[in-house]
């Protein structure tokens, strides 16, 4: 396998166990998710984090997606809606200006 081996092969080689498929899959997609997790308001670190939760996931759900061809779409969708999620969660636990003024 090369940089140019499309994604279904990988994602069939990394199914039967191949290491080297997974990481040429992580390699090529991880700095998008990064990328999406820092356009989404992200922190560095939360960005790294996102690309964690994402190909977690995507270890979990590789065998169940149908079309191998549309990966990019799935983590480009599974990576914004858990860099929102992320980012919301963020916002939410973030004391607000008047309740550090109130301190």
């Amino acid at each position: 396998m090369n940089a140019s081996t499309d994604d279904p092969t990988l994602i069939d080689a990394s199914l039967r166990g191949d290491a080297k498929a997974w990481t040429m899959l992580v390699e090529r997609y991880g700095q998008h998710v990064w990328s999406i997790g820092r356009r989404c308001g992200l922190s560095e670190a939360d960005a790294e984090d996102l690309v964690q939760a994402v190909f977690a996931s995507l270890v979990e759900q590789l065998g169940r997606i149908a079309d191998r061809t549309r990966l990019a779409g799935w983590i480009t969708t599974t990576a914004k809606r858990e860099a929102w999620r992320m980012a919301d969660r963020a916002r939410r636990e973030r004391p607000s200006q008047v309740e550090v003024l109130e301190q």
